[in-house]
């Protein structure tokens, strides 16, 4: 049982420091994300000078549609959104959770029994907290460039992501720790 704690811990980890640099690069790239693809209407492409009327019912459209040059800037917004909400959001999330599991694995198959909560919320938090720092100034950047808000949170218009990678690394170590028999 311990080896296979010790493989898992191993490979947790080593996924987990994967996702992390992936996702800081994301979060440093992503006030420059672009939406290249064309605007469609319906299945149709749109082309520049066109108007999408859509209707809802089959019945006429009300007050118009949206010009290509409207729709092309939406997709311009947005891409910066969507680029922190599944590039530095999710994977960054994941990233920290497969963390703090496999710092549990690791410290319940060296430590064996005697392992201890505080020490363990310690040895997740503390590296949890550098990581999230690393991600304020690259969410600062991109809220002063998006006109949409980015993310899943992104309507309380501060930089929240290190207080979800770190609220994310105490709940993972502790449901981990749970998860080894430890309970609490």
């Amino acid at each position: 049982m311990q080896r296979f704690q010790l493989a898992l811990g191993s490979c947790l980890l080593a996924v987990s420091v994967v996702a992390a640099v992936f996702s800081l690069s994301n979060a440093y790239t992503a006030d420059n994300a672009v939406d290249t693809s064309e605007p469609k209407c319906g299945q149709a492409v749109q082309a520049p000078g066109q108007e999408c009327v859509t209707s809802y019912g089959g019945g006429p459209a009300n007050g118009g549609g949206i010009s290509y040059e409207e729709a092309k800037k939406t997709q311009e917004d947005t891409a910066i959104s969507r680029a922190w909400l599944f590039g530095v959001e999710l994977l960054g999330t994941v990233g920290i959770a497969l963390f703090a599991g496999g710092v549990v694995c690791m410290a319940d198959a060296i430590w064996s029994r005697g392992l201890r909560l505080p020490m363990l919320l310690g040895g997740v938090l503390i590296p949890a907290a550098a990581y999230g720092a690393a991600f304020w100034p690259a969410q600062e950047r991109v809220l002063a460039v998006s006109p949409v808000a980015p993310g899943a949170l992104g309507f309380l218009g501060f930089p929240y992501f290190p207080i979800v990678v770190i609220a994310v690394a105490a709940l993972a170590t502790v449901q981990a720790w749970r998860l080894t028999g430890e309970g609490i």
